[in-house]
C-alpha cells in the first residue's frame, strides 16, 4: 500500500533533522531528563529551519516560473488576450496590442466589443455564452476593427477558465490570417473566371476528386444533364440516383470504364451511354476522362474529363443505317 504523503513528509523532515543534530548525553538516574528537551527542541528549530529553506527554494521557483511565463506570454509572436466574463480586456501581450493598433497600457480594461467589425457585433454575442462555460474550447473567424480604422481578419482560439475567486475569464489566442483570407478571395476570383470560361463550351466539364467522392460540373454540364441550377455544383460519386438515370444497357460499360480508370489500369477512357433527363425521352452522351493526379498505388485521385450531348450524331447514324434510308 502506497504511503500517504501528508504523513510520511513530516517524518522524512524529522529524519532529516535528526541527522543534523547528534544526541545528547543520556539524563543521569533521579534527575529530570532536561537534556533529552533540550535535544527536541534543537531538533524542532533544525525542523523549523528546513521548512523555511524549503518555502525560499518554492517561491524562487515561482518567481522564476512567474518570469518565465510573463516573458513568453509578453514576447510571445502571436496575439493573447485574457477577456472578463463582462468582456473587458484584463490583460494583452505586445502582439495582441500591436494587431489590434493600440498600445498595451491603454488597451487594458477596454471592452473587446470596441473592436468588433460593423457586422460582427450579433455575431459575437451569440458566441459569448459558449465561450464563458469553463473548459469550452473554440476556434473561429472574427473581423475585427483596429483603433486606426483598419480591418484586421483574425482566428481566435479561445477557451473559458476559472480564477482563484471563482469568476470567469476567456483566454484567447488571435492570429492573423488576412493573407489567408486575400489567398481564398483570389482563388474564389480565379474559379469563377474558369467556370465564365468553361461555360462558353460546347462540351460541359468535370472533376472528379475521387477521395472526396466529389465531383465539381460545369454549369454547361447541369445544362446537359438536365440537373437543376441550384444544389448541384457537386455530384457525390457513386450516388444510386445517377446510377439509376444510366440506361440499363448502358449501366455495366459505363461503370467499367469508369473503374478502368479509377483503379489506374487506362490513362484516358471514352464511353458514351443514353441518359434519361425525363420520362419521355434519352439522351446519348459521350463522356471522356483522364486522370490528373495518382497516388503511390497507381490508382487515381484526380481525373479530369468532357460530356458531349451526341444525341442528334446517334440519330443521324441510325437514320443512315437503316434500311431503305439514301
Amino acid at each position: 500500500m502506497p504511503e500517504n504523503p501528508r504523513t510520511s513528509k513530516p517524518r522524512k523532515l524529522r529524519a532529516g533533522a535528526e541527522v543534523r543534530v547528534p544526541p545528547g548525553p543520556a539524563a543521569a538516574p533521579g534527575k529530570p531528563p532536561s537534556s533529552n528537551l533540550e535535544h527536541e527542541l534543537h531538533v524542532h528549530q533544525v525542523e523549523l529551519e528546513m521548512q523555511n529553506e524549503e518555502l525560499r527554494r518554492a517561491q524562487v521557483a515561482l518567481e522564476v516560473a512567474r518570469d518565465l511565463y510573463s516573458e513568453v506570454f509578453q514576447f510571445a509572436p502571436v496575439g493573447y488576450l485574457i477577456l472578463s466574463d463582462k468582456g473587458l480586456i484584463q490583460d494583452a501581450n505586445l502582439a495582441g496590442a500591436e494587431l489590434l493598433g493600440v498600445e498595451r497600457s491603454k488597451l487594458l480594461g477596454r471592452p473587446f466589443t470596441a473592436f468588433l467589425g460593423p457586422e460582427e457585433a450579433d455575431r459575437w454575442h451569440l458566441l459569448v455564452p459558449t465561450l464563458n462555460r469553463r473548459g469550452e474550447w473554440l476556434s473561429f473567424r472574427l473581423v475585427l476593427k483596429r483603433s486606426d480604422g483598419s480591418i484586421l481578419h483574425a482566428r481566435l482560439a479561445c477557451e473559458g477558465q476559472g480564477t482563484r475567486d471563482g469568476k470567469s475569464v476567456v483566454r484567447a489566442v488571435v492570429s492573423d490570417i488576412g493573407e489567408q483570407v486575400r489567398t481564398e478571395r483570389a482563388l474564389q476570383d480565379t474559379n469563377d473566371r474558369l467556370s465564365e470560361v468553361l461555360d462558353e463550351f460546347q462540351d460541359g466539364y468535370w472533376d472528379w476528386f475521387v477521395e472526396g467522392k466529389q465531383t465539381f460540373l460545369s454549369r454547361r454540364l447541369r445544362n446537359i444533364l438536365g440537373l437543376t441550377e441550384k444544389g448541384h455544383e457537386t455530384w457525390q460519386a457513386y450516388d444510386p440516383a445517377w446510377r439509376a438515370r444510366i440506361h440499363p444497357k448502358d449501366l455495366l460499360q459505363a461503370e467499367t470504364t469508369m473503374a478502368n480508370l479509377v483503379e489506374g489500369r487506362q490513362d484516358a477512357v471514352e464511353v458514351e451511354f443514353r441518359w434519361k433527363v425525363s420520362d419521355a425521352g434519352w439522351k446519348w452522351l459521350r463522356v471522356r476522362g483522364r486522370i490528373a493526379k495518382r497516388d503511390g498505388s497507381r490508382r487515381a485521385v484526380r481525373i479530369k474529363g468532357t460530356v458531349a450531348d451526341i444525341t442528334e450524331v446517334k440519330r443521324l447514324q441510325e437514320a443512315i443505317l437503316r434500311p431503305g434510308t439514301r
